[in-house]
């Protein structure tokens, strides 16, 4: 497998993971959801609804992959950027470098 193809598929494990952890404590009325479009390297987690009144919507992650290399759009995700470093260090010969937008 290429390196693109592995960092596609760590990327999706990982953000299923979080998205899990975030769906077994709901919150009533507010889905979480994934979204990852592979021909153009997007990857989402996110969440939606409503809480009473208020509509509720975020991205919690978006992660791209542009120029063989990982973007990331919140560098306060700290916890998710060194799982990506730990988990790509083991599956291609190098470690990826991780860039913000």
């Amino acid at each position: 497998m290429d390196k693109l193809a592995n960092y596609r598929n760590f990327i999706k494990k990982i953000l299923t993971e979080y998205y899990e952890w975030a769906s077994n404590t709901p919150r009533e009325g507010v889905e979480e959801c994934l979204a990852f479009d592979e021909v153009r390297d997007h990857y989402f987690w996110f969440h939606l609804g409503w809480d009473g009144k208020r509509r509720v919507q975020g991205v919690m992650v978006y992660l791209r992959i542009r120029g063989g290399k990982i973007w990331v759009t919140d560098p306060n995700a700290i916890a998710m950027q060194r799982r990506i470093l730990y988990t790509a260090s083991h599956l291609v010969d190098e470690t990826p470098k991780l860039f913000y937008l």
